[in-house]
């Protein structure tokens, strides 16, 4: 780590524990004609009068009337030449600013300490975020130098400015402050909320100026631009089950500003991950609902975003609940994910309504789902038209009267299986076989198939079997898992002329299928009813 000498105004570099132990650290904002590394190879007359190197000089002037040897200041003790260096210094800035004895924060926009400082712009600069949760004592300077006041005694000011809780503004206890741990107990939606607006010369910096908030760490890879914030997030998953994460809400193109976000198109639908910090708005703030230890894991995968999670089932959605909701709430109402369903088990972010109160007791069945993580503008549209057109040849099961159980027994090929729709999804498809295996609500009865499939030169069929009955010989195929002989054997019982066909499922139920084929905008869909009777009379 690189200090100014406030005595020689020299760079002296220290490792480890050689580190001083008290520092000074400026916290400003960057300006033109600033002060850099290879400066301090110059004769003094030649910085003499660059504006950078006059506010260095009255910091480290400040900084040796109270005490300190030593003083750090971002633009010109790193060097930015140095990749290796500039990327150790990214990732390790929020604890050296979290080390430091004290942070002089120079605000050269306010004239006068009577003018007030939220109207600073140095409240609206990305890396400023970090530099003013992490130091223990802050004390903020007008554009003379003269002493405006501490982050204690500005802190009413600054929560109104900033959001940020007013607690890590205290300097009480700053000798023990330990900043990470309490930044670890606020959500993760509500940290990114702080950094909403902030802007940054360079886009990847939105994500690298945040890097301390999350306690996480990352390459830097300038020329990526906004993915750095993509990769932050991914950095972050792999370090929290907290859900909040995905608790932002979508904003149209124009909201964004000049750091706008290619990953934003038109309302419809966009990956879990979010384009950019401003999507993170809560005007009433976020808070946990329960322990973040309780939540269920997810990962990411190459398929999207692994989450196994409590659902509710709302017509053609999944609603995934986040654990968290706002400060105003009473715990019962917290925020939601809207999914909606691609097809073979992966399905995207519905973007209206991302953030909808919804009751935690209605969340009772447990899923798991694969969320794509982005979306660009120019892949929407396709996805757009999949999701609104039906497959091109679909088989759907109907239970209206809801006499069997929810969930099948077995279904093969599972990875082809719809559970919103309740379909074998098979566009694409120009040969198919498959099974649903089911049981019906009521006791003593015996599980039955429902067998369905097509290839080239063969429509659409689909045929019903039970361990007794005269479709037995095909159901004990089923079992056998021999592909080849479950089709012939389907096609030899000639039941595709037959609009019903029933079978035995106990010794007084019976197990009706009823079909049904239509065309639907070009889609070929075959509906497949199952009803369940008793010999005496209908349930």
């Amino acid at each position: 780590m690189k200090f100014i000498n406030c005595r020689t105004l020299q760079t002296e570099e220290y490792f480890g524990s050689q580190i001083p132990k008290a520092y000074a650290i400026l916290s400003h904002r960057w300006e033109k004609d600033e002060a850099v590394y290879q400066d301090f190879e110059k004769p003094p007359e030649a910085t003499a009068q660059k504006a950078g190197w006059i506010k260095v000089r009255k910091f480290c002037s400040l900084a040796l009337e109270e005490g300190y040897e030593y003083a750090w200041v971002d633009t010109c003790c790193i060097d930015k030449q140095n990749s290796v260096e500039l990327s150790e210094a990214i990732n390790s800035m929020f604890r050296w600013y979290a080390e430091a004895t004290v942070c002089y924060t120079y605000l050269s926009d306010v004239l006068s300490a009577g003018e007030g400082i939220a109207k600073s712009l140095w409240f609206t600069r990305g890396w400023t975020l970090q530099e003013l949760i992490a130091p223990p004592r802050m004390k903020f300077f007008d554009k003379h130098w003269n002493p405006i006041g501490t982050r204690t005694e500005l802190r009413a000011e600054i929560q109104a400015r900033t959001t940020i809780d007013r607690d890590l503004l205290d300097e009480s206890d700053s000798s023990d402050r330990k900043v990470v741990a309490r930044l670890s107990k606020i959500p993760l939606a509500c940290r990114m909320s702080w950094a909403q607006g902030r802007i940054t010369t360079r886009d990847e910096d939105r994500a690298y100026s945040l890097l301390g908030i999350f306690n996480v760490n990352m390459p830097m890879l300038y020329g990526e631009g906004e993915r750095a914030f993509i990769r932050l997030q991914e950095a972050i998953i792999k370090e929290s089950n907290d859900m909040s994460l995905f608790a932002w809400t979508a904003l149209p193109p124009e909201a964004l500003g000049s750091q706008g976000s290619k990953f934003v198109a038109e309302p419809g639908y966009c990956g879990i991950l979010a384009p950019s910090p401003d999507m993170f708005v809560f005007p009433h703030g976020v808070v946990h609902v329960g322990q973040t230890s309780q939540n269920r894991e997810f990962t990411l995968t190459n398929k999207g975003l692994r989450i196994t999670s409590e659902v509710f089932k709302a017509k053609h959605h999944w609603i995934v609940p986040l654990w968290c909701g706002p400060v105003d709430g009473d715990g019962i109402y917290q925020y939601v994910l809207i999914l909606e369903e691609l097809g073979v088990g992966e399905f995207v972010r519905w973007r209206d309504d991302v953030s909808s109160g919804t009751d935690k007791k209605v969340f009772q069945e447990i899923r798991t789902f694969y969320v794509k993580t982005l979306i660009d503008s120019e892949l929407q549209l396709s996805l757009s038209i999949q999701i609104s057109s039906a497959p091109r040849r679909s088989f759907r099961f109907h239970d209206k009267e809801h006499k069997l159980n929810r969930q099948p027994v077995h279904i093969i090929p599972q990875r082809l299986w719809s559970d919103a729709q309740q379909s074998f999804i098979t566009e694409g498809l120009d040969d198919f076989m498959g099974y649903v295996m089911l049981r019906t609500k009521y006791v003593n009865t015996t599980p039955f198939a429902v067998v369905c499939g097509f290839s080239q030169g063969v429509d659409m069929w689909a045929y019903l079997a039970s361990e007794t009955g005269k479709y037995r010989q095909l159901f004990s195929i089923i079992t056998t898992a021999d592909s080849e002989e479950l089709r012939r054997m389907a096609i030899k019982t000639k039941q595709a002329s037959r609009s019903v066909v029933t079978t035995p499922v106990s010794g007084s139920a019976r197990v009706s299928m009823y079909k049904s084929r239509r065309e639907e905008n070009g889609q070929h869909i075959v509906d497949i009813y199952i009803d369940v009777t008793f010999d005496c009379f209908q349930l």
